[in-house]
């Protein structure tokens, strides 16, 4: 259990402590929802669309030993020591920062339009051969998941594996100051969240680049090969590697060969100013993860993980769950569940390996809105169709009003009687496809996670 000394605390954040008890007191959690508090935790609460302060009366009823306070002090509890602060979220950051520096682990800190999850996965798989890894939890890569990882790691912990999300401009640049990595990734440039950046891949890769803000100096950046946004704002004074699939990347991946459960690849990398070959089979589909892989190669490298280790971490990592899973479905049927994230790149990649899957039985496609394009959204959900092999599907089913652009796309082809378009009530879609499921069928389910696929997902899975 980690704990730490109320009056440390408040010396962190630089906060004013009310209603300070006789003597000092032992915290044993943190928590910004009160719903997940437990005794003896501190409370954070986070002014958002609802203020976290109207819930203070629920974190005194599970036990909270103490809260961050920023609302006028008239509406404060006075039976709970409160650390007055101007700003909880800051505050927050603050403590993490500051536990941070206490622990003092390696970091490594990930970021990029797609892969982010899966590259911190194999990337912490990889450094656990060796070292004692924490690493973010599910996808806890925003403002408020960075901090709260780095407040979970036990004290013991000696490389520290973040994923660095965004929403809007300016918070990688947070994420990157607060935890001051040794070593980073940007995975890639996509489209994910590109409303935010006025429908503009520059000023996107602007914002990706900002995981620079933070590196410690000589710490080490990877980026993939040839990467023109990225190439053109490098600054010379980084030290840089590339990976990809051409041999002039600094490793590079080759013979892959794509099956139903797993990838293999060779890879050439140099170690120690000699060539090196490696051979790996990682235990998840689709090309598309072999540069995750790469990158976790080269990070385990630069920590010391032997090409045995490094081996050894990629073929045995456990992916993090709604992340190309494959489920039992409904008569005998086999579901491949990637509906937590989508950009248009990872759409179109998980269609060009689901529709090469050897199979006894027919495919079927459930598209759903892949969010936050702004005004790009039908020209990308359009261009999703150069993806789609209509032959190759017994049917390809759309869901949400932005699928609404392709749908009419792939109408206008021929054999296109098989494709249907749904919004709204996800219950026809669920009817749909329960008739159309037959025994060994193969369904692929792929969205943004506010699209909600995961609860159509949830209905085609079999009875236990």
């Amino acid at each position: 259990m980690i704990t730490w000394n109320l009056f440390d605390i408040v010396k962190a954040v630089g906060g004013e402590l009310i209603n300070a008890p006789a003597e000092d007191i032992e915290i044993s959690g943190v928590y910004h929802d009160s719903r997940e508090l437990t005794k003896g935790s501190i409370f954070v609460p986070i002014i958002a669309e609802r203020d976290g302060h109207d819930f203070i009366q629920d974190a005194i009823d599970k036990g909270a030993a103490a809260s961050f306070w920023s609302a006028d002090l008239k509406n404060a509890p006075k039976n709970l020591p409160l650390i007055k602060v101007e700003d909880t979220e800051e505050a927050f950051k603050m403590f993490g920062h500051w536990y941070l520096k206490q622990v003092n682990p390696k970091v490594v800190g990930i970021t990029g339009s797609n892969g982010k999850t899966t590259t911190k996965d194999m990337t912490a798989a990889v450094l656990s051969q060796k070292y004692e890894t924490h690493k973010t939890a599910g996808n806890e890569n925003n403002q408020l998941g960075v901090p709260k990882t780095i407040l979970s790691m036990p004290r013991t912990t000696e490389m520290l594996v973040l994923e660095m999300g965004m929403s809007s401009p300016g918070e990688i640049t947070v994420h990157s100051q607060t935890a001051h990595p040794d070593a980073v990734a940007v995975t890639m440039i996509g489209e994910s969240h590109i409303q935010a950046f006025d429908g503009s891949r520059e000023k996107l890769t602007d914002e990706k680049m900002s995981i620079l803000d933070g590196l410690k100096e000589d710490g080490l950046f990877l980026h993939p090969y040839h990467e023109k946004l990225i190439d053109e704002r490098l600054d010379e004074s980084i030290r840089d590697q590339t990976f990809g699939f051409d041999e002039q990347a600094d490793i590079y991946a080759f013979d892959i060969v794509e099956k139903t459960e797993e990838t293999s690849f060779s890879a050439t990398l140099s170690v120690d100013d000699e060539e090196k070959e490696l051979e790996i089979t990682i235990p998840i589909p689709g090309k598309y993860n072999v540069n995750n892989a790469l990158m976790a190669i080269l990070f385990g490298l630069e920590f010391g993980v032997s090409l045995k280790e490094v081996k050894e971490g990629l073929e045995h990592f456990e992916l993090t769950k709604n992340r190309l899973e494959w489920i039992d479905g409904v008569n005998e049927t086999h579901l491949l569940n990637d509906a937590y994230n989508a950009s248009p790149t990872s759409v179109k990649a998980a269609l060009s390996y689901f529709s090469g899957i050897n199979t006894e039985g027919d495919r079927i496609a459930v598209l759903g809105d892949v969010l936050e394009l702004g005004e790009q959204s039908k020209e990308l959900h359009e261009s999703m169709a150069e993806a789609v092999d209509l032959e190759k599907y017994k049917a390809v089913l759309l869901y949400g009003e932005e699928m609404e652009a392709l749908y009419h796309v792939l109408k206008a082809r021929k054999k296109s009687d098989h494709v249907a378009h749904f919004s709204g009530d996800k219950e026809p879609l669920i009817k749909e496809l329960k008739k159309l499921a037959e025994p060994e069928d193969i369904i692929l389910f792929k969205s943004s996670n506010g699209t909600d696929l995961l609860s159509v997902v949830d209905q085609l899975r079999a009875k236990k």
